[in-house]
């Protein structure tokens, strides 16, 4: 009983103790595992009712994301109300979600001035943090650095480095350069050596002085060894370069005067008695000497000997011919293509030969077979005579004692500057179509080919006629069938003036107070004493060139007249010399061709010889001697009747023909190749040999070409 008693209230006492227990709150935990972020302190609750949420830990970088039943994962959200829906029955941890924050770093933007060298784009760099090295280059320069700060690119302060220096604000930078130096190397291919040449980028350099090597020209300097790229000398290039010569072999002249043994032709003189003019036309010649006498000699296709026929003779004296007063002779002649005319002491002009275009002023185009006198002609005044006479290819002219200027003959290109092309019959006054000044009168005259003009008592210049080659020297080719002044086109030193002119086929020169001398027209036949980068690629001058530069006077020594022939030119020095220049295919300039003014004189030991008078035209040249000789080179054909050319004439008071020419011709032969030195077998004549004078006292000693043009004497003599 006892025992059941006590059974009982042990019951009782654990029911009331459950009732009392299921009446009570039962607390958990739960915990805040923040992953790495601040710390949470953990919070307690009955497992099954809304919660407060601790505030929201941090972490650097991160945004908080919040709580999660699930680590790592993250797919249960743990809120203030997730116990309402999960409660717990015992202690629990809960985890951080975190989201990265994408964080924009501080940038500062770094400029770059170059300096002259190639763009650097501008970098965005990150706040203290090193840059790239940028990269930037510049031709002929190496870079040395970038700096903070420049003074135009001359003073440089602080120099930055891209290994340690860091970004801290924006910035600008600039390039510091050092310029480069450069050496041109010379491979001088066997010529002479070559200095090398060591200088800064861009800085100027000069051509050094040719190199030599015999028998070859220098052709220029070139980049590649096959001469491909030619290289100009003006600024260092940016590298090291060898430049290689390029050289052209020679080519020079062997020119063969093939002659027969010479003839004298004598011209029977009074002891006092002078050559004082020799002029020469196609194919014949005309003497004067200072007694008046005339002597004609040559071809007489048109009655051009005045001998009365058409028959071709030797040296023959014409003076009977002229109908001459007792007290009057022939003071001058003046020579054309085929006809002639002839003034003397009382002013009369007689005319003689082809009258084709009227050139004999008669009226007619009759030729005429003696000398016509054609005074008459003109209608002068009884006080107005005639003082000069000039001829050009096919036409005439003459100047009276009152200055006007009479003109007649051929006129295709408008030569006679009337105002048409229409031949003039009879003589015409052009002195109203020249614009003179007051007291102003035409001084000189000068006939070319197809060209005329002249100079007036002021040194103006006036030109007319063809000009197809620029002859007239107004910086066209257009013909002009009226005279034009053109002394504007002359540029000369102040104060001086023109003095003379002198007219050839299609070229034109000048001589001034001071003695320059002008030419200008066609550069054919290398006859205006031009250099060969003058000339060379032109071909024609158009305005008066100065060339006196280019002739070798003496101290002293000046040009004093000039002749211009077909393809040379003759010029007359104060010492009594000739010079002349063009093409000398028939020795008439003494043996080779020369664009540049060469010493004739001196070429043919005449340099002792005083020279008073000179003549070209045609294939020929003509000196007289202030003895009275005459001295006649290059090819006359048929001018002694003889049916050859020759070259050479000396003689006292003689017409000497040195030697009848057989062949003239010249070779081109490379330095160091053998001289052709074969010859003709001609009957009834023995050849005696190669020599190296026209003398014939001297063989030729060498048989392979020399480093210079040379001419040989070939001479036959008669078995």
């Amino acid at each position: 009983m006892k025992i059941r008693k006590i059974l009982g209230v042990i019951s009782i006492t654990v029911f009331l103790f459950f009732i009392v227990a299921c009446n009570q709150n039962i607390q958990f935990t739960i915990y805040f595992d923040s992953n790495e972020g601040t710390t949470v302190s953990p919070i307690t609750t009955d497992g099954k009712s809304t919660i407060t949420i601790p505030n929201d830990p941090t972490k650097d970088g991160f945004e908080f994301g919040g709580w999660y039943w699930d680590n790592n994962t993250f797919n249960r959200p743990f809120t203030a109300n997730s116990l309402l829906i999960a409660p717990i029955s015992s202690n629990m941890t809960v985890y951080a979600k975190w989201k990265l924050i994408k964080v924009t770093p501080t940038t500062y933007e770094v400029r770059f001035v170059s300096n002259g060298g190639t763009y650097v784009s501008p970098m965005e760099v990150i706040d203290n943090t090193l840059m790239t090295y940028p990269q930037c280059s510049r031709t002929g320069y190496t870079l040395e650095g970038w700096y903070t700060s420049n003074d135009n690119g001359v003073t440089f302060d602080s120099k930055w480095n891209f290994f340690s220096d860091r970004i801290g604000t924006d910035m600008t930078l600039y390039a510091k350069w050092i310029i480069n130096s450069y050496t041109i190397s010379f491979n001088s291919n066997l010529g002479s050596s070559v200095t090398q040449i060591t200088k800064d980028f861009n800085t100027s350099v000069s051509q050094p002085v040719d190199p030599i090597r015999e028998g070859y020209m220098f052709g220029g300097w070139y980049r590649d060894a096959e001469f491909t790229q030619s290289f100009t000398f003006e600024t260092m290039p940016a590298q090291n370069i060898t430049l290689y010569a390029k050289w052209v072999p020679n080519l020079y002249e062997v020119t063969y005067h093939t002659v027969y043994e010479g003839s004298l032709y004598q011209i029977s003189m009074s002891d006092d008695e002078l050559i004082v003019k020799t002029e020469l036309g196609s194919n014949f010649g005309v003497i004067l000497t200072n007694q008046g006498r005339v002597f004609t000699w040559g071809k007489n296709t048109s009655g051009e000997l005045g001998i009365g026929s058409t028959r071709d003779t030797y040296v023959t004296d014409i003076t009977a011919r002229f109908e001459l007063e007792e007290s009057d002779y022939i003071i001058d002649v003046s020579v054309g293509s085929f006809h002639v005319l002839a003034l003397s002491n009382l002013g009369n002009i007689y005319v003689w030969g082809s009258n084709s275009y009227g050139n004999l002023g008669d009226g007619t185009t009759t030729s005429s077979k003696i000398p016509l006198n054609i005074s008459s002609q003109f209608n002068l005044n009884s006080d107005t005579r005639i003082i000069s006479i000039y001829t050009g290819l096919g036409s005439s002219a003459a100047l009276t004692s009152d200055h006007q200027l009479w003109v007649w003959g051929r006129n295709d290109s408008g030569q006679l500057g009337i105002g048409t092309t229409n031949n003039q019959l009879t003589p015409m006054n052009i002195t109203d179509s020249i614009q003179l000044n007051n007291d102003e009168y035409i001084n000189q005259v000068s006939l070319g080919w197809n060209h005329s003009g002249l100079v007036t008592s002021q040194s103006r210049v006036w030109m007319w006629g063809d000009n197809s080659s620029g002859q007239l020297g107004n910086e066209t080719k257009l013909d002009s069938l009226i005279p034009i002044e053109v002394t504007d086109y002359f540029v000369l030193d102040e104060g001086d003036t023109i003095e003379k002119i002198f007219l050839g086929k299609n070229t034109s020169s000048a001589i001034t107070l001071t003695h320059e001398v002008f030419t200008w027209g066609s550069t054919h036949q290398i006859k205006l004493g031009l250099t060969f980068q003058e000339y060379y690629g032109i071909y024609s001058i158009l305005k008066p060139h100065r060339v006196t530069q280019n002739f070798n006077f003496d101290e002293g020594e000046y040009a004093e007249t000039i002749s211009m022939g077909y393809e040379h030119t003759l010029v007359l020095s104060n010492l009594g010399r000739v010079y002349g220049m063009g093409n000398d295919t028939w020795g008439s300039l003494g043996g080779s061709n020369s664009y540049l003014p060469k010493n004739i004189s001196k070429l043919l030991g005449f340099d002792d010889l005083n020279i008073i008078m000179i003549e070209s035209n045609w294939y020929s040249s003509v000196m007289v001697s202030a003895e009275g000789n005459i001295y006649l080179l290059g090819s006359y054909y048929d001018h002694l009747g003889t049916g050859y050319d020759y070259i050479g004439a000396k003689s006292t008071k003689t017409l000497y023909m040195f030697n009848q020419v057989i062949e003239v011709k010249t070779k081109l032969v490379y330095y160091g190749e053998l001289i052709d030195l074969s010859y003709l077998n001609l009957e009834g004549y023995t050849f005696d040999g190669w020599y190296t004078s026209n003398s014939y006292n001297l063989f030729i000693s060498y048989s392979e070409m020399p480093s210079r043009n040379i001419i040989i004497y070939g001479i036959y003599k008669t078995n």
